[in-house]
């Protein structure tokens, strides 16, 4: 913390108004401070403020007007237009429970027992899609993509 006597304040005085091309840092190196406690007096001796850095007496840069050239504006696509979702007709095909569940028969439930797997719930039995647990009906239900909100 730096110690302000009077006679560093009169230095700090002579410096700042008599010196306006020193920065605030080569003050502080001439009296051996920071560039903050610098700053932080002269505000509190109530002191001009200083055109700040080089560039303070460099001459003002004259901006270029704008071109006159412009994007060409281009109409947006009108927003797609979402049909509601109608899935493959189905052959009649019996539920039928999960004991008879083959490898090879649909495994989306139909009629929903007290449990999943209960002798009440009930499964399509359809043959499945090759690869895939559903039968095509099911299948197109269970992989509808999904619209972007």
């Amino acid at each position: 913390m730096t110690v302000w006597t009077d006679t560093r304040k009169t230095q700090l005085r002579e410096l700042w108004d008599r010196k306006p091309q020193l920065s605030a840092q080569q003050i502080g190196d001439i009296m051996g401070c920071t560039r903050n406690a610098i700053i932080g007096e002269a505000h509190r001796l109530e002191l001009a403020s200083r055109k700040r850095g080089a560039t303070a007496n460099a001459p003002k840069l004259v901006r270029k007007p704008r071109s006159t050239f412009r994007r060409a504006i281009v109409p947006r696509r009108p927003p797609a237009v979402i049909l509601p979702f109608v899935a493959a007709p189905q052959e009649a095909v019996e539920p039928i429970p999960f004991s008879s569940l083959g490898k090879d028969t649909c495994r989306a439930v139909t009629r929903m027992g007290s449990l999943l797997y209960s002798s009440e719930s009930m499964y399509c039995g359809a043959p499945v899609v090759p690869g895939k647990a559903w039968c095509q009906h099911h299948f197109v239900l269970y992989t509808e993509k999904r619209s972007r909100r």
